[in-house]
């Protein structure tokens, strides 16, 4: 009989352990009072798991929503500024408006060693052939095909960015190099 009592008891350990609370206490409580009772009392408690996973999913979900908002107020800001940098051009490239221009509009007009990139508009070097905000090419880049790897990389690369192979012209200089390399 008193066997029977101690499994009870340990299952209804086992079964506040899964429910995330304290199975020794448990146990001891279902010693001291009836297996049954406290398994009943157990039953009607809030499992401690399901609502530690749910405190969590919330924090999650609210920081999900504050990185968005966060992104959110960036992009509203930077697309302000690229209209009050449009405005600014136009207002500057307006051959009915008077030509008086501020200091701090100057720098939105190209010189003879900047233009406008033909994709965003940005000011960058006349020598240029990427646009550093844009990243579009401006000249199209002499190429050629990697005879290890056949993946297209610039006609003056000394090394496939692919698969990092030597596509210099072998020599010996070339060879000597290789060697103390390894």
């Amino acid at each position: 009989m008193w066997l029977l009592w101690v499994i009870f008891c340990v299952g209804v350990g086992a079964f506040a352990s899964k429910k995330g609370r304290s199975g020794l206490g448990w146990f001891l409580l279902s010693l001291l009072i009836s297996p049954l009772i406290s398994a009943i009392i157990l039953a009607c408690l809030k499992d401690l798991n399901v609502e530690s996973d749910v405190k969590q999913l919330k924090m999650e979900q609210q920081q999900v929503k504050d990185r968005i908002a966060s992104d959110e107020r960036f992009y509203e800001y930077r697309f302000s500024r690229v209209e009050n940098d449009l405005n600014r051009l136009q207002q500057g490239n307006n051959v009915h408006q008077p030509t008086g221009l501020h200091n701090s509009d100057k720098r939105y007009l190209p010189d003879e060693d900047t233009k406008h990139c033909p994709y965003c508009g940005n000011i960058i070097k006349r020598e240029a052939i990427k646009c550093r905000f844009c990243g579009e090419m401006l000249e199209p880049v002499k190429t050629k095909e990697c005879p290890f790897c056949k993946e297209t990389i610039m006609q003056d690369a000394i090394i496939c960015k692919y698969c990092k192979s030597n596509l210099a012209p072998v020599n010996e200089t070339n060879i000597q190099s290789i060697k103390r390399n390894e």
